[in-house]
């Protein structure tokens, strides 16, 4: 059995092998039934670029053995990328979690995401009780998304040229954040962990993983493609009655799905957060923010621009790593922002309160509801009567 305790993805940059992630065991345990082969895919998210495994940093050394167990794996792998790298934006998780929520005016965006969805995809909780989440944040804008799809196309294009005939991006319509395929119907609980990393959703098969090789909660026969939700940091022992780890199912129309590219990136990003390697890569990391991301605008964000069904969450305080205001943009000062601050549980509660309180009063909905009728159709005959005494009035005027 193995005394590794954790493990080091070692990455040649440069003529230079520098250790860009380190992985505790533990988490692989919960992650993936083939290590090796779910760290190939994990380099493959982070570097944007397929390569292989290695025991040592030889750029001949043979592949590891993909399907060795898990208590027999190294404490030091190598990735031997082929081809050019396309490094994540380590900040993309970095900013304000909005969401486009059930309202009275539901946007196009959740319209979409809810028709294709209809609940949850993980608790199935209801449509209306969820929110349509962006899996890349809303808050980087259209010219952000578009910069992530056209560098990481072409890696796709050679990889899946049956899913990606075309190497041009306008071949797609990957320009707006608000797009169907950046978007996943979650309740608010998971949407806030997606928004900062805690989460992540994992596409198989992949580049390096077949749909068998990750653990799976269902027990009905196992589906031909996957979108699990993974934990990236094993969850508190007195957290009660979590979310399991899943498998995405949507229930509504089912197209177009996710896109896969934006799911690969956004999963490469919350593994840099969760399990960043030397100082040495992390500097590389801040190099290509500074080169490739930092000149994109953000979408423009005040009060007064969200939609009336459009919010900014401010976490879940039964998260243990909850922070009041981390979800906020300028420096947290902002919490949620919506024309009713309680929660739909809470409103049901009022309601049935508001229920009682006239059925006490000898009242009901429905005697309510008639009483409100005849005095709006008194108020349309006051206003008629209104009506015909002014034209009256005028009439004898013109005499």
């Amino acid at each position: 059995m193995s005394s590794v305790t954790d493990i080091n993805l070692h990455l040649s940059y440069q003529n230079e092998q520098i250790v860009a992630l380190t992985i505790p065991i533990d988490d692989i345990k919960r992650l993936s039934l083939r290590p090796p082969k779910w760290l190939r895919y994990v380099a493959f998210a982070v570097f944007g670029a397929p390569g292989r495994l290695a025991l040592t940093s030889d750029a001949n050394a043979p592949d590891v053995d993909y399907d060795v167990p898990l208590g027999e794996i190294s404490g030091d792998y190598y990735y031997i990328p082929d081809g050019e790298l396309h490094l994540v934006d380590y900040q993309a998780l970095n900013g304000p979690i909005t969401s486009s929520v059930s309202s009275d005016r539901p946007s196009k965006f959740h319209t979409q995401v809810k028709n294709r969805d209809a609940s949850c995809v993980f608790t199935r909780n209801p449509g209306e009780d969820c929110d349509a989440a962006h899996i890349l944040p809303r808050c980087k804008g259209n010219e952000y998304i578009q910069a992530v799809y056209n560098d990481r196309l072409p890696v796709y294009h050679i990889l899946y040229p049956s899913i990606y005939p075309s190497p041009e991006p306008e071949s797609y319509g990957m320009d707006d954040i608000d797009c169907i395929e950046n978007g996943i119907l979650l309740e608010p609980n998971l949407h806030g962990k997606l928004g900062r990393g805690k989460i992540a959703l994992l596409k198989t098969p992949n580049f390096a993983l077949k749909s068998e090789d990750v653990p799976r909660v269902e027990r009905d026969t196992m589906p031909d493609s996957r979108i699990t939700l993974q934990y990236m940091k094993r969850l508190s022992d007195d957290i009660l009655s979590p979310v399991l780890q899943y498998d995405a199912k949507m229930s509504g129309s089912g197209t177009p799905p996710p896109s896969t590219i934006i799911l690969d990136y956004m999963y490469g990003v919350a593994a840099f957060k969760r399990w960043p390697g030397g100082s040495q890569f992390q500097q590389i990391m801040k190099d290509r923010f500074e080169e490739h991301y930092k000149s994109i605008p953000p979408r423009p964000w005040s009060p007064s621009g969200h939609s009336s069904d459009d919010e900014v969450l401010d976490g879940d305080p039964a998260d243990p790593d909850y922070r009041p205001g981390q979800g906020a943009a300028s420096g947290g000062k902002h919490r949620r922002r919506h024309h009713c601050h309680a929660s739909k549980g809470m409103l049901r509660a009022m309601d049935g309160v508001l229920g009682l309180s006239m059925f006490i009063k000898g009242n009901t909905r429905q005697s309510l509801a008639a009483d409100r009728e005849r005095r709006m159709k008194e108020g349309e005959l006051q206003a008629q009567e209104a009506g015909r005494a002014k034209v009256d009035q005028w009439l004898h005027g013109q005499h």
